[in-house]
This record gives structure tokens, C-alpha cells and sequence, in this order.
């Protein structure tokens, strides 16, 4: 006799985790180096022509150092920055630091400018992993960001400012470690789609009646940073050592989201079936500023850029993971749990289950008293 209750299309909520781009048999193409020391790079990216799916995902793996180390090799801009993390949909890299001195004998930090350029490139950073920083004492720095057609020429106009307060400049020790509150520290949130900008940093009003802040206090910096990678030290971080210029450099990461940007939504990228990079089994996902990237669809699993695309999920073949309790038939996307003869119940581990009908219960259905 048939189970008596039978399954219905299951949610997919199991403990099976999907294998995603860097995880799957083909994150990278055929024949391509997977890792550049501890990295794995996952087409869209890959190393050299052949293996990345344009030039802009190129990367540079670089031997010279143990372990090696992974560039991008366009845009200009980034070429010196190292990738640390790439996800599916991120890319994190080492920082880049604007700074500014306002007392001549302060040599141990150069001047740097924070501007960047990485128009038309499928990169932004990230407003919603970043925040802007800065450090000083009666500091400030304001984003000038690049609109029109963003060409060296065009006009700007500053989308986001932070202040960082010092009330008495000798008395550094007020300032409270951890804190980026605006006092030696402050952070605020970036604009939406920056791709090109410049970090303008500036400092205000001296205290005549104490010695003046450029001779206490005498640099600045701001930087982007991913939220929480960033913990501002307190009084050290104010002292012109460059101890925390050359912290922020090799500890305090940017994130860089990436996408593609080839149309103005998901419905036109799929008209254009030459460019349109989602394969088998993926659907496309809207990002901002007319951009989207792939994602494999629920009950598949792979690399939704490489052919052939994503490849369904066997939640039967999972042993203990199995999210059905006894019989379990996988289907293209999706799963069917049931209970054998003998047992009621939904099949589902999370849900009801089987449990065995009792002899008595049993004979009822047999015979037909219900």
C-alpha cells in the first residue's frame, strides 16, 4: 500500500549548503589556475586572457612573493592595490590612504592624494560595506565626486563630509579609543556608485591661547575602510610616527562591488544574448546603477558564469543531511519527501515527518473505517 501521507515540493530549507563559484568543480575554465597563493579566483576573474571573461577581470598573479600575490590588471588605478577576497559579488583589496602634513618638519608622511578613477570598469566602491574615516585634531575631508560624463575636465561636487574634533590639542588623552564619534575620529557613510572622486582634506581655526595644533597634532588621513575592519587607537593614532598609516595600509581593507554593466536592467541584458554572461540554471540579479550579476537558482548550485551553468542540488544523495526523514525523490530544482507504507506524517525532518501508524490505526485504513 502507498504512504498515506504524501509530500509536496519542499522549500529548501535544509542543512545542504549550495557549492557557489568558489566552491564548485568549475569555478575556474578548463585548464586555468584556480589559486594565486592563498586566493582562489573564480571566473568572472582569472589569470591571464585566456582564463578571465574580459580584460577588466584579469588578474596578475605575482610569484616574486611568498605566497604570491593577486593584482587586478585594469583599471590603472588599482593595478598596485592587492586583492585579498573576492566573493560573488566583492572584491576586497588593500587601502589606499589620503594624508596631509601641515608642519614642514614632518617628513615620516608623505603627502598623498586620495583620488581614484575606475570609470567604466565593472567596479564601485561600496557604500553599504565601507565607510569613510578620518583622523585628525580640527580636521575634515570632503569626497569630490565626479558626475556628467566623468572625464578629467568635468565639474564635481562633494556627496559626503567628516569632521574630527579635538577641543585641546595637548590633551589628546580625552579622546577615547574604539570611538569614531568625531572627536580624533570620525566616519560617515559613502555615496551611492563612486567610481571616480578625489578625498579633499582640510583643517580649521588654530587656538591662540595654546600651542597650535600643527605643531601638536600636525597630520590628517582618511580612507575608505570596510565597517568594523578599523579600530581607531586613541591618542597613538594622533602622533605624526605614521603608526596608524601604516596600519590602516596593511590591516584596513576597501570593498569594491562588483557587476556587470551592460544595460539598464535585467530584461534588456537578456535581450542581447552575445553579451548577456548568465548561464544554464541562474537568474540575473539587479544591482545598482544599471548593473547585475548572476546567481544560481534556488536548488542549483555552481558557477553561474561558466557553462554549463548551474547543476541541480541531489538533497536525496546528502545522507544525514537529507532533509526528508525517510523516502526522499529528487526533481530538477527541488526535492519530494514521503512516508512509506506503514508510517503517516509529511516526511519532512523540519515538519512532521513519518511516524509509525499503530497496528489498530492501520487495520482501520485497510478496511476502510474512518
Amino acid at each position: 500500500m502507498k504512504a498515506i501521507a504524501l509530500a509536496t515540493l519542499a522549500s529548501n530549507n535544509t542543512a545542504i549548503i549550495p557549492k557557489n563559484m568558489l566552491t564548485a568543480r568549475n569555478t575556474t575554465k578548463q585548464g586555468c589556475q584556480r589559486e594565486c597563493g592563498n586566493l582562489t579566483i573564480p571566473y568572472p576573474f582569472g589569470i591571464g586572457p585566456e582564463c578571465a571573461l574580459d580584460a577588466w577581470f584579469m588578474i596578475k598573479c605575482d610569484n616574486t612573493y611568498n605566497p604570491p600575490k593577486s593584482f587586478l590588471e585594469t583599471p590603472p588605478d588599482l593595478k598596485d592595490r592587492e586583492i585579498v577576497e573576492i566573493t560573488e559579488t566583492e572584491v576586497v583589496i588593500r587601502n589606499k590612504i589620503a594624508s596631509k602634513c601641515y608642519r614642514s618638519q614632518v617628513n615620516e608622511i608623505p603627502e598623498r592624494f586620495g583620488d581614484l578613477n575606475i570609470v567604466g570598469s565593472p567596479f564601485t566602491i561600496s557604500h553599504t560595506a565601507n565607510k569613510l574615516t578620518v583622523i585628525g585634531c580640527n580636521d575634515y575631508a570632503m569626497i569630490g565626486v565626479y558626475r556628467g560624463n566623468q572625464s578629467h575636465e568635468t565639474p564635481f561636487y562633494y556627496g559626503a563630509g567628516c569632521m574630527a574634533m579635538c577641543a585641546e590639542p595637548d590633551k589628546t588623552n580625552e579622546v577615547i579609543p574604539g570611538s569614531c564619534s568625531g572627536l580624533g575620529c570620525c566616519q560617515t557613510s559613502v555615496p551611492v556608485g563612486l567610481q571616480k572622486f578625489k578625498i579633499d582634506l582640510y583643517r580649521f581655526f588654530e587656538n591662540p591661547h595654546n600651542k597650535t595644533i600643527s605643531e601638536l597634532q600636525p597630520c590628517t588621513y582618511a580612507f575608505f575602510a570596510r565597517e568594523g575592519s578599523f579600530s581607531f587607537s586613541g591618542a597613538s593614532d594622533l602622533t605624526p610616527n605614521g603608526t596608524v598609516f601604516k596600519r590602516t595600509m596593511q590591516r584596513v581593507p576597501v570593498v569594491l562591488d562588483w557587476a556587470f554593466e551592460r544595460s539598464a536592467s535585467c530584461k534588456e541584458a537578456k535581450k542581447n544574448t552575445t553579451t548577456y554572461v548568465c548561464q544554464s540554471n541562474s537568474e540575473c540579479v539587479e544591482s545598482d546603477g544599471g548593473k547585475y550579476h548572476c546567481s544560481c537558482r534556488s536548488g542549483y548550485e555552481g558557477n553561474p558564469y561558466l557553462e554549463p551553468g548551474c547543476t541541480d542540488i541531489d538533497e536525496c544523495a546528502a545522507g544525514s543531511n537529507s532533509p526528508c526523514s525517510m523516502d526522499c525523490k529528487n526533481i530538477p530544482g527541488s526535492y519530494r519527501c514521503s512516508c512509506p507504507t506503514g508510517y503517516s506524517g509529511d516526511g519532512f525532518k523540519s515538519r512532521a515527518g513519518c511516524v509509525k501508524i499503530s497496528e489498530n490505526s492501520f487495520k482501520d485504513v485497510i478496511i476502510g473505517n474512518f
